[in-house]
């Protein structure tokens, strides 16, 4: 008995021993799939983030485009803007994955891989990456994890004739000899010369108006008053009487051929009912804003998402609205009220903050019943303003940055302040500008 309860003991042992030997394989080979499938969920990570990046350096060499058409100064190795990826395009033909611009073309030019890139097109490439490092000289990355994408895309041609050339746009009267001091002048947010912040303050700040009237545009006679840029007037128009004190425009009177038609835009967002009213956020706390149709956007606090938007109308008080894109446009169309007492776009005190200072990405419309816009505070504002009903009351003290097309425009109450008109709305057109930050729709890779 002792010799077969020993023996059973070894058979046992030797079971133990097996099933030990079975579940350390099996561990050996989870934990080896398990690092597999790491290692590879960091791989696909890695490229999509890179791939990512890479799309970045399409969307913006597109937009650089758009804002001017002749534009090939490329991106070298550049950040993501909230993203850890870096992109790089460049236009130079001696450098791998080239881009062509065959914008001001008159026939057809061979890109990258004898790529075909018609007359009037832009065929971008773009090399995004995530966790490598950039080679200066083969001018590719090296390390971590590269996409290199490329688009086809038609360049914009400039609409001459159109009210967003303009730093200011009336239909009616452009009267700024009642306040304390006016300036026009321009930049370009999209090639960024001139920069915002060093904007070109003798030449680009236009001011036009449909009127032929006596005095229709009026300026101030002090020191404090000058137009950076050109007077535009209608066809029959008399330059002689049309303007009062000229000598304070940079540039020269014109007479246009014909008249810029503004026309009123139809909302743009299907109409919901019940609406409700807008109201919250703080300085420390924003509140966010999704597309949508709304009745009032009142006093309060709000970062808007990109998209479309509807109001009844805007009562910004002290408040401030905020953008959470430096790339996507938001639209906001204000249907206004019956009233002609009421002020269907007040921004009051209000700020508008949006950082990039590309005005195409802040569009704001008033429809019919839309008369009345007021614009006080002291802050720096950048968009684009199209009220063809509305007189801008303008009493503000800070700087304006974009284009303001109107009915009518007034500075008022000792208003202090500039107006810089974005170069790169020149290439839009009335009612709709096109849109320059619009994404890529659809791209291919390449090796």
């Amino acid at each position: 008995m002792r010799k077969a309860h020993r023996k059973e003991e070894g058979i046992g042992t030797a079971v133990a021993l097996l099933l030990l030997s079975v579940l350390s394989v099996v561990c050996l080979t989870l934990g080896t799939l398990g690092i597999f499938n790491l290692r590879y969920t960091n791989d696909y990570s890695y490229k999509t983030a890179a791939r990512f990046a890479a799309i970045e350096g399409l969307n913006e060499a597109a937009a650089a485009i758009y804002g001017s058409s002749s534009w090939t100064t490329g991106f070298s190795n550049t950040s993501q803007i909230s993203a850890p990826g870096k992109y790089y395009v460049t236009f130079s033909t001696s450098t791998p994955y080239y881009s062509t611009n065959n914008a001001n073309g008159s026939s057809a030019v061979t890109g990258y891989k004898n790529v075909s890139v018609p007359p009037g097109y832009v065929y971008l490439i773009s090399q995004g990456n995530v966790n490598g490092a950039w080679n200066s000289t083969s001018k590719k990355y090296d390390g971590g994890q590269t996409v290199k994408v490329a688009t086809m895309i038609k360049a914009p041609v400039p609409n001459n004739d159109s009210a967003w050339n303009y730093a200011v746009f009336c239909n009616g009267f452009f009267n700024v000899s009642g306040g304390g001091k006016f300036e026009t002048g321009s930049y370009n947010s999209i090639t960024g010369s001139p920069s915002y912040s060093t904007p070109n303050d003798t030449s680009g700040g236009d001011v036009g108006t449909n009127s032929i009237a006596a005095a229709i545009i009026a300026l101030g006679s002090s020191n404090f008053f000058s137009i950076g840029g050109n007077v535009s007037l209608p066809p029959g128009a008399d330059s002689s009487t049309a303007v009062t004190n000229s000598s304070k425009i940079d540039g020269t009177i014109i007479i246009r051929t014909s008249v810029i038609s503004i026309p009123i835009v139809a909302d743009f967002v299907t109409a919901i009912s019940p609406v409700s009213d807008v109201s919250g956020g703080s300085k420390k706390s924003y509140m966010t804003i999704t597309p949508g149709y709304y009745g009032s956007l009142e006093n309060g606090y709000y970062t808007l998402s990109p998209g479309d938007y509807s109001f009844s109308n805007i009562n910004l008080g002290n408040g401030a609205i905020a953008l959470s894109s430096t790339t996507n446009r938001v639209r906001i169309y204000v249907r206004g009220t019956a009233s002609t007492s009421d002020i269907d776009i007040d921004f009051g005190n209000g700020e508008i903050n949006n950082s990039s200072f590309k005005s195409g990405l802040l569009l704001i419309y008033g429809g019919t019943n839309v008369t009345k816009v007021n614009i006080q505070g002291n802050a720096e504002a950048a968009l684009g303003l199209y009220t063809p009903n509305a007189t801008i009351d303008y009493q503000g003290t800070g700087e304006l940055y974009g284009s303001f097309i109107c009915n009518n425009f007034t500075l008022s109450g000792g208003g202090h302040g500039n107006i810089f008109h974005d170069a790169a709305l020149n290439q839009t057109s009335v009612p709709n500008p096109d849109d320059e930050y619009s994404k890529i729709k659809s791209f291919t890779y390449i090796e």
